[in-house]
């Protein structure tokens, strides 16, 4: 319920329609435009609202509170709703299960839909393609494109926000606590500059391997426990990704390997290995290894190495291959026969992220 209260509040904020609250300042990400908002009865700092138009003629708002709590609220001219009516809604983002969740409507063109500020939802809006929103009738979908860039741009608009107005207090003045969910939206800019990197490194990778219909995929829309690449890609019984690691720690790297390997064997249904080896490659000298899972149904293999990153840190690149088994009858000796060996995916990964 307060959650609620501090939506109607933000409306309040948004639309202007008590002149209890003044804009301060304006800005702009991709298609979204977003504002500051300050209560004129308390003077200090609210919200971070930015919103889109959508070719339905749907605006979507989302709003950032100093806490760094968010919502979203959707608002249509034809809509006709009563005040505090609740619509039980069903909500996803990207490939994500449905949720539930109980809208509010503020006024009769305007619903606010609460989200959970826990389970990483801030993540998935800004890393999925697709919001969808059924209210029992009618599935709404949105675009999400660019929301990488607007939660950054809201959360340092709200840390922008919350300095000036502790600067302006001298001594004694606390900061606002900020939740997990949104510290990971900080840090989103950060994370798509390396998300357009590894692509890149990706890109190049499938062209020195010569990985045939390879398709680039969003990281939401990846297979179960690859959701954390950093770019992927698929192609017909393989999958290469990579993950920009921007620290030099060996303890970073060894992390990466762990989850590979532990997510490899989670889905593995029949007998699971895995090994780590180095390999020199015109003298630079990379950690690598592999994964493997033979079942009744499939053998798969799959290949990682750490490269070096030019400006610091590394490249975990991963190429992941399997053959079908049909009916027990078709068995390769390996799935080495449809991957390569060790030397020459270590090689073409150093290639590709030079």
């Amino acid at each position: 319920m307060a959650r609620i209260l501090t939506s109607l509040f933000a409306i309040l904020f948004v639309f202007n329609t008590t002149g209890e609250a003044k804009e301060t300042s304006k800005f702009q990400s991709g298609a979204w435009f977003g504002s500051a908002y300050i209560s004129d009865k308390t003077g200090r700092f609210s919200n971070c609202t930015a919103s889109a138009t959508y070719k339905s003629g749907i605006v979507l708002y989302v709003t950032v509170f100093r806490d760094y709590s968010w919502d979203v609220m959707l608002q249509a001219k034809d809509w006709h709703m009563k005040k505090g009516q609740k619509i039980p809604v069903r909500f996803r983002i990207g490939n994500s299960g449905w949720r539930k969740a109980n809208a509010e409507a503020f006024n009769q063109t305007t619903v606010i839909i609460p989200i959970p500020q826990k389970g990483h939802m801030v993540t998935k809006f800004r890393r999925g393609n697709l919001m969808e929103v059924w209210d029992g009738k009618t599935t709404y979908s949105f675009s999400l494109k660019g929301t990488s860039r607007l939660m950054a741009s809201l959360a340092k608009c709200v840390g922008n926000q919350l300095a000036r107005e502790e600067s302006s207090t001298g001594f004694g003045s606390a900061s606002a606590a900020k939740s997990n969910s949104v510290e990971e939206a900080e840090k989103a800019l950060r994370e798509e500059k390396y998300k357009q990197e590894s692509t890149r490194v990706l890109f190049s990778f499938l062209l020195a391997t010569h990985i045939a219909d390879a398709k680039l995929i969003a990281s939401e829309d990846a297979p179960e426990n690859m959701e954390w690449y950093d770019a992927v890609a698929i192609a017909p019984r393989q999958i290469a990704a990579v993950h920009l690691l921007a620290g030099q720690k060996a303890s970073g790297q060894k992390k990466l390997i762990r989850k590979l390997i532990a997510g490899t064997a989670k889905s593995c249904d029949g007998q699971f290995a895995s090994q780590a080896s180095t390999t020199d490659v015109d003298g630079v000298r990379m950690n690598n290894g592999f994964v493997a899972c033979k079942s009744d149904k499939l053998v798969l293999h799959g290949h990682y190495v750490l490269t070096p990153r030019k400006s610091g840190g590394s490249y975990f690149i991963v190429l992941i291959s399997w053959a079908d088994i049909a009916n027990g009858t078709t068995q390769p000796a390996s799935a080495d026969d449809y991957n390569m060996d060790i030397e020459t995916f270590s090689r073409a990964a150093l290639t590709s992220s030079q």
